[in-house]
């Protein structure tokens, strides 16, 4: 349970002043010390709640999203790798900073994103290259999916 994105978020809410709650993948984790990640979020004041791996498995379905509402409340669900539309909405201001500096704008893909908002941000002969993280073929689609909802079309 190394996560970038957790400790991100958590330390924008210790220096934004805004409480946060980290979804950890492996219950088997709750009751063993904290690796260095995990510790910095606990540290940032991150409240760490771990969830077997097939809950987590199932993180984006709607059963699973009411249990965490009911049991946190009224919170703001960041999804993993933390592309929503928001994210892409937020990320083409990248794209706009390189307009008229480079042909080509690359950056490494996992849940796509960063590039979803990029490519939008760039000017019309400006290109956005993204490079997978992870297999599976699904960076194409996620990204239309992505600029979909944060751009409409």
């Amino acid at each position: 349970a190394y996560s970038n994105h957790l400790r991100a978020t958590a330390a924008a809410g210790r220096l934004l002043g805004f409480p946060t709650i980290g979804v950890v993948r492996g219950d088997e984790l709750a009751h063993r010390p904290l690796n260095p990640s995990l510790a910095r979020c606990a540290a940032d004041g991150m409240r760490l709640h771990f969830v077997d791996r097939t809950t987590y498995r199932a993180k984006a379905s709607p059963e699973v999203l009411e249990g965490l509402l009911s049991l946190f409340g009224d919170v703001e669900v960041i999804p993993e790798g933390g592309s929503n539309a928001l994210a892409a909405q937020g990320c083409a201001a990248l794209g706009r900073e390189l307009r008229g500096h480079t042909d080509v704008a690359a950056v490494a893909c996992g849940t796509g994103g960063t590039l979803a908002g990029l490519a939008a941000g760039l000017d019309g002969g400006q290109r956005a290259l993204g490079i997978p993280v992870l297999r599976g073929g699904f960076l194409g689609a996620a990204v239309t999916a992505l600029q979909r909802e944060a751009f409409g079309g």
